[in-house]
């Protein structure tokens, strides 16, 4: 009986030590790999502009694919303030993370103007720096969002009692930054 009690306490030690070798070398593949990552290309994204309400402005990148069954998105969400100065937003979505189901929004709570001054799209080696007379070249509009084309501000307006004005991403965009997806 008492060989029987050292067998299994003896097996039972054996059997934690290897369980604490096995998570130390997973955490070292996972250091690895974490290094090797900053290799890998990012989007980031700044945008300087301008809005007469309080709200929050939204870049949204959806439909990321992680394995072939999975897909994510991701939402980067900044409050914002009334300015007669230049505001700037930036965004950086991280390694690996790119789709070509890219957002702006432009805040839901109330109608409002907002004059972009420039919007700066890095990806890589390659970026390019969009315009305000340039927005309509690069960007797609929703019902809510209408563009001036002599002052190139933007005003959002209610549709229907509803307010969602965003700003959708052109494939052009992602030609002229050399994405491939």
């Amino acid at each position: 009986m008492k060989r029987l009690l050292f067998c299994a306490m003896l097996m039972t030690i054996i059997a934690c030590n290897n369980t604490k070798e096995n998570k130390s070398s997973k955490a070292e593949v996972t250091n690895n790999q974490q290094q090797a990552e900053p290799n890998e290309k990012e989007l980031k994204l700044t945008m300087k502009f301008k809005t007469n309400k309080k709200d929050e402005f939204t870049f949204m990148m959806n439909e990321i694919s992680v394995d072939e069954f999975q897909t994510k998105n991701i939402h980067l969400v900044e409050k914002v303030s009334p300015t007669s100065t230049t505001d700037q937003i930036i965004g950086n979505f991280g390694p690996s993370n790119i789709s070509n189901k890219m957002i702006i929004s432009l805040g839901r709570k109330e109608p409002k103007e907002v004059e972009i001054i420039s919007i700066n799209f890095e990806y890589g080696q390659s970026s390019v720096n969009i315009g305000p007379e340039q927005l309509s070249e690069y960007f797609g509009f929703s019902k809510f969002s209408l563009l001036d084309s002599t002052t190139y501000k933007i005003k959002t307006i209610r549709v229907d009692n509803q307010h969602n004005p965003r700003l959708y991403v052109r494939k052009k965009l992602w030609d002229d930054l050399n994405v491939k997806f």
